[in-house]
């Protein structure tokens, strides 16, 4: 071209090609950087999930571990009679040792009640069937493995069997395992643990000498002729509506270990302590003041405590309040008025009410629930409910401190556990009453003023204040 310069090819190339490349090479860092972010937040999302996810199944491990432990505290202290009692042969022989059970039972004869029909095992003591535990939405089951070893002299392991040896000691295996379902097991996950309890009332550990009759706490009833009764017992029986820091009421034997079950480190219990049937108290710091009845047989092994001797008793009565007058209708009910509150029996899922600080009237002084309970908020007005009642949640304050022979736990549940409270620094102001079932205290650091009323009652926490005083009445 006349008149200007051309620019050469290579010249060209570099303009015409420059613009596209950068604009492509800025696209490309995009596109690379959106996919990179991407990653990381699945990968953050994926890591997310799965420590949720786990923390989720520790905490169901820690469920397991509790329920476990507990089961085996609880077969420790049964009558030894009572540990095959309804076991019987062809149930014993059909159990499936889930994972985990087979190595703590190994070297162990199987054991079972000689006496007991065929199929009675489902409702032993010790059941040869799993039962459900359900907690928190979380179904866990429980097995029950109990089988004969022994030991003997310079050996140190129990055995399942003795040959001809001269000096050995029989015991009961006892394995618990708690099984439930999680994504992070094969099969089941399980919880299993085992104790050995001697299978004579006294552990041979500690009969020295064999030509020594063992020694025993146990002050049974004193001995009758055939046709006679029972001499009368050494104090009139406490009279109708007797306020008591603890009451059991079950005026027959066969409560396991008694109807009357005190095994806690450091308890303080102020009041009447009365049991119409048998008692066995243990554990150590025990401060019992002022008085503690019985009506058959008592135990008391505590150690380093305050306890005074127990003084047979005859049958009592408890002050207590009567289910049927807190129902829809019912004198309790009507007297409440407008403080009154009937929970629906649509609000109980799966035949359960949780309560978790709301579903009740602000105002309200009674509330009564068709079904079972779980408290996991505080709450103030009287609890009365047809089920059981479950207090699990640490921290929890029921009742009303101020006036508390107004408020408390009533259950007509006749199971085991009517009333469970394993709860840590719960405070329950107003009597807890189970009248036809058991009310269990496994908790720690609680405080239950105006006491506890059960068919039978079971103390094993420890850290526990108990009283029955003027407030109450």
């Amino acid at each position: 071209m006349r008149g200007g310069h051309r620019p050469g090819p290579a010249a060209g190339r570099r303009r015409a090609g420059r613009r596209p490349a950068d604009g492509g090479l800025t696209m490309i860092e995009v596109i690379v950087a959106i996919g990179l972010v991407s990653a990381v937040a699945a990968t953050l999302g994926l890591v997310l999930v799965s420590g949720s996810s786990l923390t989720h199944y520790q905490g169901q491990a820690q469920v397991a571990a509790q329920l476990a432990t507990e089961s085996v505290d609880r077969a420790r202290g049964m009558r030894r009679t009572a540990v095959l009692g309804g076991r019987d042969r062809d149930s014993v022989l059909a159990q499936i040792k889930i994972a985990g059970v087979a190595e703590q039972y190994a070297d162990t004869a199987d054991a079972w009640d000689p006496t007991a029909r065929a199929g009675d095992g489902a409702s032993a003591a010790l059941p040869t069937v799993p039962q459900q535990i359900t907690v928190d939405g979380v179904a866990f089951w429980r097995h029950w493995y109990v089988g004969r070893c022994w030991r003997m002299a310079a050996v140190s392991d129990c055995r399942a069997t003795h040959g001809s040896a001269a000096n050995k000691a029989e015991f009961f295996r006892i394995v618990v395992a708690v099984s439930w379902d999680s994504k992070y097991c094969t099969g089941d996950c399980a919880f299993v643990t085992s104790t050995l309890v001697s299978s004579s009332a006294i552990d041979p550990m500690f009969q020295l000498d064999p030509t020594t009759p063992p020694p025993t706490t146990t002050a049974p009833p004193p001995p009758t002729t055939p046709g006679t009764t029972a001499p009368p017992p050494t104090t009139a029986p406490p009279p109708g509506g007797s306020l008591a820091a603890v009451w059991a009421h079950r005026s027959s034997t066969g409560a396991v270990p008694a109807a009357l079950w005190i095994g806690s480190s450091v308890l303080n219990i102020t009041g009447l302590v009365h049991t119409n049937s048998d008692l066995n108290i243990g554990g150590s710091l025990l401060t019992i003041s002022p008085r503690v009845e019985y009506v058959t047989t008592q135990t008391i092994d505590a150690h380093q405590s305050s306890v005074p001797a127990p003084v047979r008793v005859g049958v009592g009565t408890p002050r207590s309040r009567a289910v049927a007058d807190y129902r829809p209708g019912g004198s309790a009910a009507v007297a409440a008025g407008t403080r009154y509150h009937a929970v629906p029996a649509s609000a109980c899922a799966a035949g359960t009410w949780r309560y978790a600080g709301t579903g009740i009237p602000v105002g309200a002084s009674v509330v009564y629930v068709p079904c079972a309970v779980v408290i996991d908020a505080d709450f103030k007005p009287l609890l009365v409910a047809e089920g059981t009642i479950s207090i699990a949640k640490p921290s929890i304050t029921v009742g009303n401190a101020a006036q508390p022979a107004s408020t408390g736990l009533v259950s007509a549940s006749a199971t085991d556990t009517a009333i469970h409270v394993a709860g840590s620094h719960a405070q329950i102001y107003g009597n807890v009453q189970a009248l036809a079932g058991k009310v269990s205290l496994l908790g720690s650091y609680g405080l239950f003023q105006c006491g506890v009323t059960g068919n039978t009652v079971e103390i094993r926490g420890s850290d526990l204040t108990i009283r029955a005083d003027g407030t109450c009445t």
